[in-house]
């Protein structure tokens, strides 16, 4: 029997262990598995990059954010710009404010992609108006650089990548 099973314990009813095992699995306690955001918030990235790849293939905005950070800066994994990119334009499709506002970055610069002010617009809007303080300079620098119908447009297109009302709160963006 692995060490992590649920073994019997003496006057437990079987239905307790249930709600046990469905706590440590929901809390992320289970056999002592560490929660990979928090193993990258550590800087401990190789035991972060496994867990983060599992939940930004299960749809995990901030993992393919934290994903993203890894690709663009090497960090366990080869400097892969075009592969950051994806990833931070998934979580950024996502509503993830800190992923739109890597994005931005990535097209502001032209990292993994050709420059484009009208989709840095974009990114750095959207993330803007959930409050990504950092955001701000940006959207004015970039938005110099474009005629007024590209800014509206590029508005129009952010506004569908920040969460509505009935969509609740997104998680919070890294610094």
């Amino acid at each position: 029997m692995p060490k992590c099973a649920i073994q019997r314990v003496g006057g437990i009813k079987p239905a307790l262990h249930v709600a046990v095992v469905l706590g440590l699995l929901l809390f992320g306690g289970a056999c002592g598995k560490e929660d990979p955001r928090a193993a990258f918030q550590r800087n401990d990235y190789r035991k972060a990059l496994p867990g983060l790849r599992e939940l930004s293939r299960e749809g995990n905005h901030e993992a393919s954010n934290m994903l993203g950070v890894m690709h663009y800066l090497g960090l366990q994994v080869p400097r892969d710009y075009e592969r950051a990119l994806k990833l931070f334009e998934k979580a950024a499709l996502g509503k993830h404010p800190g992923a739109q506002f890597n994005a931005g970055i990535m097209h502001f610069r032209g990292l993994g992609t050709r420059v484009s002010a009208p989709e840095a617009y974009v990114w750095f809007y959207a993330a803007e108006l959930q409050g990504k303080k950092q955001a701000g300079p940006y959207v004015i620098s970039v938005g110099k650089n474009m005629g007024a119908n590209q800014i509206m447009v590029s508005k129009s297109k952010a506004r569908g990548y920040v969460p509505t009302g009935e969509e609740g709160s997104v998680p919070r963006a890294m610094p």
